[in-house]
């Protein structure tokens, strides 16, 4: 049977959890204990990171040789394909100052742009990129 170890800064898990699955309070960027894993998943928090590269090696220091990395992340930009938002838009000036006012911190808002390269410096293998889109905003209405 599979173990699963959860990590958070905050303790906001739900009170049953499955046997198999154990929570802990803590810092990802501090230090990891001892143990060995065969994945490590990472969702939702390099954006936030002040140390994108340390956590990275972590995860190398932490995974069993052949062992798999999973990073799904936002990419900290608001893009538009079909130019129905401009760049001048209050979303698009939304985004910039949530870039601009995190950088003050010495964190990166679009560092997950670089996790790929990052990776591939570090050693890692197989390195696969799948963007996928976000809609934001209203739905279109629905067609006749």
């Amino acid at each position: 049977m599979a173990e699963v170890h959860g990590v958070d800064l905050s303790a906001i898990q739900a009170v049953w959890v499955p046997p198999n699955v154990k929570f802990r309070v803590d810092d990802v960027e501090s230090t990891w204990p001892s143990t060995i894993y065969d994945l490590i998943h990472i969702r939702h928090v390099m954006p936030v990171m002040r140390n994108v590269p340390g956590l990275l090696a972590s995860t190398w220091e932490h995974l069993e040789p052949g062992g798999w990395l999973e990073v799904q992340e936002f990419g900290g930009e608001l893009l538009c394909d079909d130019g129905t938002v401009p760049a001048d838009s209050a979303l698009m000036q939304v985004f910039e100052w949530i870039a601009i006012a995190i950088s003050k911190f010495g964190i990166s808002f679009r560092v997950t742009n670089h996790v790929a390269d990052m990776c591939e410096d570090m050693g890692f293998e197989e390195i696969s990129v799948n963007v996928i889109k976000t809609p934001v905003g209203m739905w279109p209405p629905a067609e006749v």
